[in-house]
């Protein structure tokens, strides 16, 4: 079997296997330093703590973009799609993230996170992003179909998700 479709590396199919790709390294990532300590000790080779240094050094250098893809991806055309109009859906969205972000752990923490703040910046930014394609979707006369509605759900869940451990792990 021959297959001519085509894709470009700035498109939905692209981020769609970033995602993924980021998805199962993290569950890995996970995997592993929960179970590691169980084997070591079943085997008798010692006591081993994982703890959050290992949570940590692992899961915000991969969870952050693993959060910018997911609002690209959410907006991104398939096949091909280009920066400039990328970027003009994804200005606004951008800037209020960052400034929210910034704000919301500013005016509410007892002090100021940077990773906190980015954390929160993230939920923000995927939570814009999902607005704006809902937005584009009831504009262009489209009713937003169940899939639709579960993406959104879904992505929505990651945000809560991401305010929870960045609010956790700065503050606890």
């Amino acid at each position: 079997m021959r297959s001519v479709a085509d894709f470009r590396p700035l498109s939905r199919e692209t981020l769609l296997l970033l995602n993924n790709l980021l998805l199962v390294v993290l569950t890995a990532s996970i995997l592993l330093g929960t179970l590691y300590p169980l084997v070591i000790d079943a085997l008798g080779l010692g006591k081993l703590s994982v703890g959050p240094p290992w949570f940590n050094t692992l899961f915000v250098p991969l969870a952050l973009p693993l959060m910018l893809a997911l609002g690209l991806g959410t907006l991104a055309r398939w096949k091909a799609d280009s920066w400039s109009r990328l970027g003009r859906l994804l200005a606004a969205p951008a800037a209020l993230s960052l400034a929210g972000g910034l704000l919301l752990v500013g005016l509410f923490a007892p002090f100021l996170s940077v990773g906190a703040a980015l954390g929160v910046a993230a939920a923000l930014w995927v939570l814009s992003t999902q607005l704006v394609a809902l937005r584009d979707r009831l504009r262009g006369g489209g009713a937003p179909t169940r899939g639709f509605a579960g993406m959104l759900l879904a992505h929505l869940g990651v945000a809560v998700f991401a305010v929870g451990v960045s609010l956790v792990s700065a503050y606890s």
